[in-house]
């Protein structure tokens, strides 16, 4: 309300991917006031409904730059991997999985400033969130002040079917995350 950010995108697609996808830039800045200690700029993976047995994917999975991974089990809400793992400081790997309607994958890399974000499934089951935590250099929560700017590059793109293991997301996550862009296998 009364202007007080924008969130921006700009929005591509690569003609050469193994599998239907998109690039995306978005950048959140700060234009008057923002009374908020967190922003969520670039939620994706909308849902169905509200339901969790009538999603299209079963698990969810979480993978850091450093190895750390945790997989959700959407209708049970059962936990595998680093249980702890809540937040996530700059980009990962992420994925909903496993869908005979395809695989949701999702790189997120160029996150300015590396802020802490936690991925999480959104409270009214429509979406996956990305929500931004403003923190100063003690670490405790802050409002960003007016001018301050978050962004982050991301890939989305829709592989697979629902053979699609665990082990061999969590495999093409490593490979995404070394490389800097999602590293989809060929069909």
């Amino acid at each position: 309300a009364g202007d007080g950010a924008a969130s921006e995108y700009e929005v591509s697609s690569r003609a050469d991917s193994q599998a239907m996808q998109i690039n995306v830039a978005a950048t959140f800045r700060v234009r008057g006031q923002w009374p908020y200690e967190s922003a969520q700029f670039f939620d994706v993976f909308p849902f169905r409904g509200v339901w969790t047995e009538d999603w299209w994917y079963g698990n969810v999975l979480w993978l850091t730059a450093d190895g750390k991974w945790k997989t959700m089990d959407t209708v049970k809400a059962t936990y595998d991997g680093d249980k702890d793992l809540t937040r996530v400081t700059g980009g990962g790997f992420f994925a909903l999985y496993s869908s005979d309607r395809g695989n949701m994958l999702m790189l997120v890399r160029n996150f300015t400033p590396a802020l802490p974000v936690e991925y999480v499934i959104c409270g009214n089951y429509i979406d996956y969130h990305m929500d931004l935590k403003f923190v100063g250099a003690d670490g405790k929560p802050i409002r960003p002040a007016k001018g301050f700017e978050a962004r982050c590059e991301y890939e989305l793109a829709v592989w697979g079917d629902k053979s699609a293991t665990r082990d061999q997301l969590i495999e093409i996550g490593k490979k995404s995350l070394a490389a800097g862009k999602l590293v989809i296998p060929a069909p």
